[in-house]
Protein backbone atom coordinates (compact mmCIF):
# COMPACT_ATOMS: atom_id res chain seq x y z
CA UNK A 1 0.00 0.00 0.00
CA UNK A 2 2.80 2.41 0.93
CA UNK A 3 4.56 1.63 -2.35
CA UNK A 4 1.42 2.47 -4.33
CA UNK A 5 1.06 5.82 -2.47
CA UNK A 6 4.69 6.71 -3.15
CA UNK A 7 4.24 5.99 -6.85
CA UNK A 8 1.14 8.19 -6.98
CA UNK A 9 2.58 11.01 -4.81
CA UNK A 10 3.72 13.17 -7.78
CA UNK A 11 0.22 12.92 -9.29
CA UNK A 12 -1.40 13.87 -5.96
CA UNK A 13 0.95 16.86 -5.53
CA UNK A 14 0.24 17.96 -9.10
CA UNK A 15 -3.52 17.83 -8.52
CA UNK A 16 -3.17 19.86 -5.30
CA UNK A 17 -1.15 22.51 -7.13
CA UNK A 18 -3.75 22.78 -9.89
CA UNK A 19 -6.57 23.15 -7.34
CA UNK A 20 -4.59 25.83 -5.47
CA UNK A 21 -3.95 27.84 -8.64
CA UNK A 22 -7.62 27.64 -9.61
CA UNK A 23 -8.61 28.94 -6.17
CA UNK A 24 -6.25 31.92 -6.48
CA UNK A 25 -7.67 32.73 -9.91
CA UNK A 26 -11.20 32.80 -8.56
CA UNK A 27 -10.23 35.07 -5.66
CA UNK A 28 -8.58 37.59 -7.95
CA UNK A 29 -11.86 37.98 -9.83
CA UNK A 30 -13.80 38.92 -6.70
CA UNK A 31 -14.70 42.62 -6.28
CA UNK A 32 -13.80 43.59 -2.72
CA UNK A 33 -13.42 47.30 -3.45
CA UNK A 34 -16.69 48.14 -1.73
CA UNK A 35 -15.15 47.09 1.55
CA UNK A 36 -12.11 49.34 1.24
CA UNK A 37 -12.11 52.90 2.53
CA UNK A 38 -9.40 55.46 1.85
CA UNK A 39 -9.53 57.57 5.02
CA UNK A 40 -7.14 60.11 3.53
CA UNK A 41 -9.80 61.28 1.09
CA UNK A 42 -13.28 60.63 2.55
CA UNK A 43 -16.14 60.71 0.07
CA UNK A 44 -18.46 63.68 0.07
CA UNK A 45 -21.85 63.19 1.67
CA UNK A 46 -23.56 64.18 -1.56
CA UNK A 47 -21.15 63.95 -4.51
CA UNK A 48 -22.26 66.23 -7.34
CA UNK A 49 -23.75 64.54 -10.35
CA UNK A 50 -22.48 66.92 -13.00
CA UNK A 51 -19.49 69.15 -13.62
CA UNK A 52 -19.98 72.88 -13.74
CA UNK A 53 -18.25 75.86 -15.31
CA UNK A 54 -18.63 79.27 -13.61
CA UNK A 55 -21.07 81.53 -15.40
CA UNK A 56 -19.41 84.41 -17.26
CA UNK A 57 -16.02 83.94 -15.57
CA UNK A 58 -13.76 87.00 -15.69
CA UNK A 59 -10.69 87.01 -17.89
CA UNK A 60 -7.53 85.91 -16.14
CA UNK A 61 -5.49 87.96 -18.58
CA UNK A 62 -6.86 91.29 -17.30
CA UNK A 63 -4.85 93.16 -14.71
CA UNK A 64 -7.20 92.68 -11.76
CA UNK A 65 -4.29 93.07 -9.35
CA UNK A 66 -4.69 96.86 -9.66
CA UNK A 67 -7.73 96.39 -7.40
CA UNK A 68 -5.72 94.88 -4.52
CA UNK A 69 -7.03 96.42 -1.32
CA UNK A 70 -9.96 98.13 -3.08
CA UNK A 71 -13.58 97.91 -2.03
CA UNK A 72 -16.63 98.86 -4.05
CA UNK A 73 -19.69 99.98 -2.03
CA UNK A 74 -22.02 98.25 -4.51
CA UNK A 75 -20.52 94.86 -3.65
CA UNK A 76 -23.06 92.97 -1.50
CA UNK A 77 -20.62 90.20 -0.45
CA UNK A 78 -19.14 90.97 2.95
CA UNK A 79 -17.97 89.26 6.11
CA UNK A 80 -16.08 86.02 6.72
CA UNK A 81 -17.12 82.93 4.73
CA UNK A 82 -17.47 80.73 7.84
CA UNK A 83 -19.75 80.77 10.87
CA UNK A 84 -16.91 79.87 13.24
CA UNK A 85 -16.00 83.25 14.74
CA UNK A 86 -12.85 81.75 16.29
CA UNK A 87 -11.44 81.59 12.76
CA UNK A 88 -12.16 85.24 11.93
CA UNK A 89 -8.51 86.12 12.02
CA UNK A 90 -6.18 86.99 9.14
CA UNK A 91 -3.72 84.42 10.52
CA UNK A 92 -5.91 81.80 8.82
CA UNK A 93 -5.39 83.36 5.37
CA UNK A 94 -2.82 81.19 3.62
CA UNK A 95 -2.87 82.95 0.23
CA UNK A 96 -3.82 86.57 -0.46
CA UNK A 97 -5.27 88.21 -3.56
CA UNK A 98 -2.50 88.44 -6.22
CA UNK A 99 -0.09 86.85 -3.74
CA UNK A 100 3.49 86.99 -4.98
CA UNK A 101 4.09 83.41 -3.79
CA UNK A 102 1.36 81.98 -6.02
CA UNK A 103 2.97 79.42 -8.29
CA UNK A 104 0.62 79.47 -11.27
CA UNK A 105 0.72 81.16 -14.67
CA UNK A 106 -2.08 83.53 -13.59
CA UNK A 107 -2.44 85.80 -10.56
CA UNK A 108 -4.29 84.47 -7.54
CA UNK A 109 -7.86 85.69 -7.98
CA UNK A 110 -9.09 85.42 -4.41
CA UNK A 111 -8.24 84.44 -0.85
CA UNK A 112 -7.34 81.00 0.48
CA UNK A 113 -8.28 80.22 4.07
CA UNK A 114 -6.51 77.45 5.97
CA UNK A 115 -9.69 76.47 7.81
CA UNK A 116 -9.98 73.00 9.28
CA UNK A 117 -11.53 70.08 7.40
CA UNK A 118 -15.28 70.15 7.91
CA UNK A 119 -15.53 73.84 8.86
CA UNK A 120 -18.88 75.28 7.77
CA UNK A 121 -18.73 77.59 4.74
CA UNK A 122 -21.48 80.21 4.62
CA UNK A 123 -22.95 82.67 2.12
CA UNK A 124 -21.57 86.18 2.51
CA UNK A 125 -24.59 87.87 0.92
CA UNK A 126 -28.27 87.39 0.22
CA UNK A 127 -27.89 85.85 -3.22
CA UNK A 128 -29.04 83.33 -5.80
CA UNK A 129 -27.38 79.95 -6.14
CA UNK A 130 -26.22 79.91 -9.75
CA UNK A 131 -24.22 76.70 -9.69
CA UNK A 132 -23.35 74.02 -7.14
CA UNK A 133 -21.28 71.04 -8.25
CA UNK A 134 -17.85 69.87 -9.31
CA UNK A 135 -15.44 72.24 -11.06
CA UNK A 136 -12.18 70.95 -12.59
CA UNK A 137 -9.95 73.33 -10.62
CA UNK A 138 -12.13 74.35 -7.68
CA UNK A 139 -13.50 70.89 -6.90
CA UNK A 140 -16.85 71.01 -5.12
CA UNK A 141 -17.80 74.62 -5.79
CA UNK A 142 -20.72 76.95 -5.10
CA UNK A 143 -21.30 80.05 -7.23
CA UNK A 144 -23.57 82.77 -5.79
CA UNK A 145 -24.62 85.94 -7.58
CA UNK A 146 -26.40 89.07 -6.43
CA UNK A 147 -27.04 91.65 -9.10
CA UNK A 148 -23.84 92.05 -11.12
CA UNK A 149 -21.67 90.56 -8.37
CA UNK A 150 -20.69 86.91 -7.91
CA UNK A 151 -18.67 84.91 -5.40
CA UNK A 152 -17.17 81.43 -5.64
CA UNK A 153 -16.50 79.06 -2.74
CA UNK A 154 -14.17 76.27 -3.80
CA UNK A 155 -12.52 72.98 -2.74
CA UNK A 156 -15.45 72.05 -0.47
CA UNK A 157 -15.49 68.57 1.00
CA UNK A 158 -19.25 68.37 0.59
CA UNK A 159 -22.13 70.63 -0.37
CA UNK A 160 -25.19 71.37 1.74
CA UNK A 161 -27.69 68.62 0.79
CA UNK A 162 -30.56 70.98 -0.08
CA UNK A 163 -28.48 73.42 -2.12
CA UNK A 164 -29.63 73.74 -5.73
CA UNK A 165 -29.30 76.25 -8.58
CA UNK A 166 -32.13 78.77 -8.70
CA UNK A 167 -32.51 79.04 -4.94
CA UNK A 168 -32.44 82.42 -3.24
CA UNK A 169 -30.59 82.12 0.05
CA UNK A 170 -29.84 84.44 2.93
CA UNK A 171 -26.48 85.64 4.14
CA UNK A 172 -25.17 83.10 6.65
CA UNK A 173 -26.73 80.06 4.94
CA UNK A 174 -24.42 77.04 5.15
CA UNK A 175 -23.15 76.11 1.68
CA UNK A 176 -21.00 73.13 2.63
CA UNK A 177 -17.83 72.20 4.47
CA UNK A 178 -14.16 72.99 3.89
CA UNK A 179 -12.25 70.23 2.10
CA UNK A 180 -9.54 69.43 -0.42
CA UNK A 181 -11.33 68.65 -3.67
CA UNK A 182 -10.22 69.71 -7.13
CA UNK A 183 -6.78 71.21 -7.69
CA UNK A 184 -5.92 71.59 -4.00
CA UNK A 185 -2.65 70.69 -2.30
CA UNK A 186 -4.05 70.94 1.20
CA UNK A 187 -7.30 71.45 3.09
CA UNK A 188 -8.50 75.02 2.50
CA UNK A 189 -11.29 77.23 1.24
CA UNK A 190 -10.83 79.27 -1.94
CA UNK A 191 -13.02 82.37 -1.98
CA UNK A 192 -13.20 84.96 -4.74
CA UNK A 193 -15.49 87.82 -5.74
CA UNK A 194 -16.00 89.30 -9.20
CA UNK A 195 -18.24 91.44 -11.40
CA UNK A 196 -18.16 92.51 -15.05
CA UNK A 197 -14.93 94.42 -14.40
CA UNK A 198 -13.14 91.26 -13.22
CA UNK A 199 -11.94 89.90 -9.90
CA UNK A 200 -11.88 92.04 -6.75
CA UNK A 201 -9.85 91.63 -3.58
CA UNK A 202 -12.09 89.94 -0.95
CA UNK A 203 -9.87 91.05 1.95
CA UNK A 204 -11.44 94.52 2.41
CA UNK A 205 -14.89 92.87 2.64
CA UNK A 206 -14.05 90.60 5.59
CA UNK A 207 -14.59 93.18 8.31
CA UNK A 208 -17.74 94.68 6.81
Amino acid sequence: MATVLLKRLPIIIGLLLILTLCGVGVLTQLDVSSGITDNSNPPSENPPAVAVTPINPPSYSSDYCVRTGDWDPTNPFSGWPTDNTALHNSAFITMFFCDSTYGQTWEHEGLDFGFYLGTNVIATADAEVIQAGFHTLLGNMVLLCSGSWCARYGHLDSLAPDLAPGQTISKGTILGQVGQTGNAFGVHLHYDIYNEEGFWDPFPTLGR
